[in-house]
């Protein structure tokens, strides 16, 4: 998934516009694979950009889920090995829709908050309770912020060891107790007086 590309303001980085960007399977450069044999990489070369990935899955209606993936981030102007420029912003996150619609912008989603992993993996996860019987985890990533330049030759971020798990049940229906009456109180027998002879 991606934001809606703008129009281009190139000669003015600072306008935080947006581009598609490209994604691959990074399977060559060891230190951009978190674990396994390949990560999701999502880039661009100068045009800023903003998305990720996401993928929609089946669930428990009301069981609570957390979403975790691990990122890590480069901007920079230099090629590889050369380090990222940690003052660029990449503001990575994790999001769920709790009711699936496989749409990053729906209203529903709950995003984590940012982290900015330059040349490091770091983590980020998100925690809702399913409202239907699927839910969308999403990775994302955006480079172009308003009021920042941030147009660099490499704008890259990759994703890695996404998992989703069930944190707890549907919480159970348990009857609510009926209140019970106290028992009558115990029958007494009175001896009614007889009539005596006079």
């Amino acid at each position: 998934w991606f934001r809606v590309s703008s129009e281009d303001k190139f000669a003015d980085c600072t306008n935080g516009y947006h581009k598609e960007p490209s994604w691959s399977a990074e399977t060559i450069s060891a230190p951009l694979i978190q674990a396994g044999s390949a990560s999701q990489h999502v880039g661009n070369s100068w045009d800023t950009w903003a998305g990720g990935v996401l993928q929609t899955v089946s669930v428990t209606p009301g069981s609570a889920y957390r979403f975790t993936v691990w990122a890590r981030g480069r901007g920079s102007n230099e090629n590889c090995p050369g380090p990222s420029e940690t003052g660029l912003r990449m503001d990575v996150q994790a999001g769920i829709d709790p009711n699936g619609s496989g749409v990053w912008n729906d209203a529903d989603v709950q995003w984590s908050g940012f982290i900015q992993p330059h040349d490091q993996w770091q983590q980020v996860s998100v925690e809702v309770t399913a409202t239907g019987d699927r839910v969308t985890v999403f990775t994302a990533a955006d480079f172009g912020l308003e009021g920042v330049n941030q147009c660099r030759a490499h704008l890259d971020v990759w994703f890695d060891s996404a998992e989703l798990i069930e944190i707890g049940p549907p919480p159970t229906n348990t009857p609510v107790p009926q209140p019970t009456s106290p028992p009558p109180p115990p029958a007494t027998h009175t001896p009614v007086p007889q009539p005596t002879a006079v």
